[in-house]
């Protein structure tokens, strides 16, 4: 609905304009009626002119008129098609547009002349008309030129300013990917550092297991009194601060078998000494 609105206001304010320039058009020729054929005062020659003048300027009026409603076409199809209509359409199209118009009332003005004022030959009005024809043909013609004028510089405006906000957009695109392609990019780098971090911190962790196992385990040593608890605590040290499930500590036997036997152990062993064998070759 609201675009329709839009269209309707456009349609409307074009025709406006070419009405605008029907009224000049009309002020014009009623000044030069006073001062260059001097045919009774300005107010007279605007609102109660003579009816060859009268239905000589509606005919102007009527082209300008048309004139302003194919502009009106142009534009909503260049509103429509933007770029796309913008590539077969020249900066001058309008302009053209205005000269054919100018054209077809120069001959509409001969026929007129020739068939309606029998006026001459119809070759004569339209290469040799007298010279106040003339004057009135070109004073149409330039108020239509005007126009045309008028609404292109409108049209070549809007297409530079669609160029402008085109060629702006395109910027922004390959900013956003080279943007993108950095946050990539630089989300990689992050990621490979994260992980050389893990595994420092991990390395570092396993470290200082190991560093304080080992501390422990002298502490262990300057306290013990008899042999027993010194391997019962050193067991106990694995499994507290070195990280283990279970430990255990044997001694071997003389004896050609090299028998283990075990003297302390710490955690749940789940009947693994039970189990084992108690020949070292089969241990180890």
């Amino acid at each position: 609905m609201k675009n329709v609105k839009t269209e309707s206001k456009s349609l409307i304010n074009m025709i406006w304009v070419g009405i605008g320039f029907g009224v000049i058009y009309w002020i014009l020729e009623s000044v030069r009626d006073v001062i260059a054929f001097e045919k009774g005062t300005l107010i007279e020659r605007i609102f109660l002119p003579d009816a060859m003048s009268f239905w000589m300027r509606v005919l102007v009026v009527c082209i300008i008129v048309l004139f302003s409603i194919r502009i009106q076409t142009l534009r909503e199809k260049i509103r429509k098609h933007g770029a796309e209509y913008y590539g077969s359409f020249s900066r001058i199209g309008i302009i053209k547009v205005g000269i054919l118009f100018a054209a077809f009332y120069w001959i509409l003005e001969s026929f007129r002349d020739t068939f309606v004022f029998e006026k001459g030959n119809l070759i004569q009005r339209l290469f040799l008309p007298d010279s106040m024809s003339l004057w009135m043909r070109l004073l149409a013609i330039f108020i239509l030129m005007l126009f045309s004028i008028y609404v292109q510089s409108l049209i070549n405006e809007r297409r530079r300013i669609e160029e402008a906000l085109r060629e702006e957009q395109k910027e922004l695109e390959r900013e956003l990917e080279r943007r993108s392609a950095e946050l990539v990019e630089t989300n990689k780098v992050l990621k490979q550092e994260v992980d050389e971090r893990k595994k420092v911190e991990k390395s570092l962790r396993r470290i200082n297991r190991t560093l304080k196992t080992l501390s422990e385990g002298n502490q262990a040593l300057v306290r013990a009194v008899r042999e027993s608890d010194l391997l019962k605590d050193v067991c106990d040290v694995l499994i507290k601060f070195g990280g283990y499930d279970f430990a255990w500590m044997g001694f071997v036997e003389g004896n050609k078998k090299k028998n283990v036997r075990p003297a302390a152990k710490a955690g749940d062993d789940g009947g693994y000494l039970d189990k084992i064998s108690s020949d070292l070759n089969n241990i180890f």
